[in-house]
């Protein structure tokens, strides 16, 4: 089984859960929090349905509010890595997708990176499939029964998705620039 990596290359790592409601997402985003700052990082929390007591106690700042959260990120650039887990994310980019795209985009090089906690991958549950795809570029965790609909979506997103999820977190290999060619 891989383990969840909260940095790559001294940077910190994007990362996707899906996992349907009740299915040990925030025991598992409370475990990422926890490892990030054991490795030095900062950690923020944002949850739009509301702030859990546990994330609250695990992460260095919590907001109810992703908007406030997604403008403190792409503020500034992040001398201490920080890692922004947001639960409950189709909620949280609804109104700001343009901004979260931007965030996963540009986010690991000014020193902060996303884990977005969604129960599902469709247009309407994460946005847009450049965040979808930005996010599990990194690594992915697949928690609980996802059901038809659920396993059929994973499979089209997530390449090498588990046909039993629950069984570990999907790390990828890091993506390397393409190399450059020859002027001919």
């Amino acid at each position: 089984m891989q383990h969840w990596q909260v940095q790559r290359d001294g940077r910190p790592a994007h990362g996707l859960i899906l996992a349907p409601y009740e299915s040990g997402t925030t025991t598992l985003l409370a475990r990422i929090a926890r490892a990030a700052t054991a490795a030095g990082m900062r950690t923020w929390h944002a949850d739009p349905l509301a702030l859990d007591p546990v994330m609250a106690q695990a992460c260095d700042w919590a907001s109810e509010h992703p908007g406030q959260v997604v403008d403190a990120a792409l503020a500034r650039s992040h001398p201490v890595p920080t890692l922004l887990l947001v639960d409950h994310a189709h909620h949280a980019v609804e109104d700001r997708l343009a901004d979260w795209e931007r965030l996963a985009e540009r986010g690991p090089g000014r020193g902060i990176a996303l884990v977005a906690a969604t129960p599902t991958l469709t247009h309407s549950g994460l946005g847009s499939a450049l965040l979808r795809d930005e996010l599990a570029q990194s690594q992915y965790a697949v928690l609980g029964d996802l059901g038809v609909h659920g396993r059929a979506d994973a499979a089209r997103a997530l390449p090498d998705c588990p046909d039993h999820p629950g069984g570990g977190v999907y790390v990828r290999p890091a993506r390397t620039p393409a190399p450059a060619r020859a002027a001919a």
